[in-house]
């Protein structure tokens, strides 16, 4: 029987584990965007991403929802702080440890190496600053975002998110094509797979046989 490609009468549920509230609003406002190419993705899936508040309350919070949404795809992304595959190994012993280790495989962990200034930096410029810290990041912020004293603020997140909007995310996807995915390179992310694997997953649940 030849497939028949179907529109699905329900969305697909897809969860996104992240560590805090600037990788939250960063990624779900990526996603919501009715004006790039990725507008597709939220055609066939709710998106939900959870702030799970520090990257130590990640393991808990996967097994709560690998248990609640056994059906659902559940992917995280996190900070690496510059500790790339240690980070890595370190949540696969924790969760090996707690014999749930089928829980979550590699190509199912995202990261941003060290922080998640660094993306946003790259919505308005190609930068590739070797910096570890916050504080490190504020002369760049002050730059490109017109905000003096950043501190990672609630408001001073929605100031940048609003003007990454403005310019439709355009620079942002264009500049996470051209960035290191090494788990061992700073700075790095792989946030352009997860673009990708979402769009994948797309396809994967359109066709009926």
């Amino acid at each position: 029987m030849n497939p028949t490609r179907r529109k699905p009468n329900t969305k697909e549920k897809l969860y996104i584990l992240v560590e805090g509230m600037g990788d939250k609003k960063l990624l779900e406002n990526l996603f919501a965007n009715k004006n790039n190419h990725e507008n597709c993705i939220q055609t066939h899936f709710d998106i939900v991403f959870i702030n799970v508040e520090g990257v130590d309350n990640i393991i808990y919070k996967l097994i709560e929802f690998k248990r609640t949404f056994i059906h659902s795809n559940v992917f995280i992304f996190i900070d690496f702080d510059d500790k790339g595959k240690q980070r890595v190994e370190e949540i696969l012993r924790k969760l090996n440890k707690k014999g749930v280790k089928k829980f979550l495989k590699t190509s199912d962990i995202f990261f941003v190496n060290p922080i998640i200034e660094y993306l946003y930096v790259l919505g308005k410029d190609f930068k590739n600053p070797k910096f570890y810290f916050k504080h490190q990041y504020k002369p760049l912020i002050r730059r490109l975002f017109g905000i003096d004293n950043y501190c990672s603020s609630e408001a001073q997140i929605n100031i940048m998110i609003k003007q990454l909007k403005e310019d439709k995310f355009n620079t942002f996807l264009i500049n996470v094509t051209k960035i290191e995915s090494s788990k061992e390179t700073l700075p790095s992310s792989n946030i352009n797979e997860l673009i990708k694997r979402i769009k994948k997953l797309k396809f994967l649940c359109v066709y009926s046989f």
